[in-house]
């Protein structure tokens, strides 16, 4: 009873600040129906030791923490209802399973978070209020945050998320976790995005989209395109 009433004040709050904040709109203003949609075109069970062969092949220095990176990621796919495989692909991608990777853009992580990108999660998160989001999203992602962490994680990863960027930062390059969770929050709400603007589009294609909003380079792309080649292969190899 202590752990939800807990979880209904974190919530609850959270959903209070994003009514009663009035910063200037920005951001990805995304739909409930699309943030809640399921996008998944695996269609067989993952399990984790497939994902851990795949990283260990990728980066045989990851062995000492690739089981623990491949629950992580079957957790938070299942978690926000996105396909694992991608989601390993994505991160093969940005940092070949290096948790402490920096680009020299100041990129971080596992999932190369930047600070337009993690300023994007915390408004999903209802942290700057109803200008930067839905409360009904905050509301989703918060639930699933908890069902899936459970309390003690969950509480953890708020007490992150409450710092500034550059602790962010610092963080995502030490906790698997905290990393994983947050590229796949930003993965769904790019996904939202592109599913609120063309609802019967292929799921392939959302997800081509999807990446390269992710990258957001010139190369975008074929930065997208490259992961859905990992993907491929996994499918085909693991």
């Amino acid at each position: 009873m202590q752990k939800n009433k807990f979880i209904q004040i974190i919530i609850s709050a959270l959903i209070f600040l994003a009514s009663a904040n009035s910063f200037a709109s920005g951001g990805f203003f995304v739909a409930f129906d699309s943030l809640s949609q399921t996008f998944i075109t695996t269609k067989e069970e993952v399990h984790p030791g497939r994902i851990q062969n795949y990283i260990e092949d990728q980066n045989p220095n990851a062995r000492d923490y690739s089981a623990m990176l491949a629950e992580n990621i079957v957790e938070a796919s299942s978690c926000l209802d996105l396909d694992p495989i991608i989601l390993t692909a994505l991160i093969h991608k940005e940092s070949t399973f290096k948790p402490d990777a920096k680009s020299p853009t100041g990129a971080v992580g596992l999932t190369q978070l930047t600070s337009a990108g993690i300023k994007e999660i915390k408004d999903q998160l209802g942290y700057r209020g109803l200008e930067y989001t839905r409360a009904e999203n905050t509301k989703y992602l918060h639930l699933n945050l908890q069902r899936c962490m459970g309390v003690q994680r969950y509480k953890d990863f708020l007490s992150v998320m409450n710092k500034d960027t550059q602790y962010i930062k610092r963080v995502v390059q030490e906790q698997t976790l905290t990393s994983v969770y947050m590229g796949a929050i930003l993965l769904k709400v790019y996904l939202a995005h592109i599913k609120d603007g063309n609802p019967s589009e292929d799921i392939n294609s959302m997800y081509q989209k999807a990446l390269e909003l992710y990258n957001g380079d010139d190369n975008r792309r074929a930065y997208a395109s490259r992961i859905l080649f990992y993907t491929n292969n996994f499918k085909l190899n693991y």
